[in-house]
């Protein structure tokens, strides 16, 4: 079995990830990907973060056949829906710091 572990923290412009033909783990943080309109993953144990605040309303996420987790971020001020499917696991963590001085 092959693990995968993606790191896109210098990829700005990715639109679509397709690694449903991927046997092994997916590890991968998407969370500085902007407008990322489609995420697929493959039959392994996957661990994917993405960012409510930059990726697109309707996005695609479709999970493989293994036991996967969607790590959703935000900063809490947007609305989203998600066409989602094949995650068994989803985190939301919501980043809002208020500072007063």
């Amino acid at each position: 079995m092959v693990m995968l572990i993606f790191n896109c923290q210098y990829i700005f412009k990715l639109r679509k990830l397709n690694a449903s033909a991927l046997t092994g783990d997916l590890t991968t943080d998407l969370s500085n990907i902007e407008n990322l309109k489609v995420l697929e993953s493959g039959s392994g144990d996957d661990d994917v973060i993405i960012s409510a605040d930059k990726t697109v309303t309707d996005m695609i996420l479709m999970g493989g056949k293994g036991d996967d987790t969607l790590t959703l971020t935000t900063s809490g001020d947007k609305t989203i829906s998600y066409d989602m499917s094949g995650f068994e696991t989803l985190k939301l963590e919501i980043l809002v710091v208020n500072l007063k001085l």
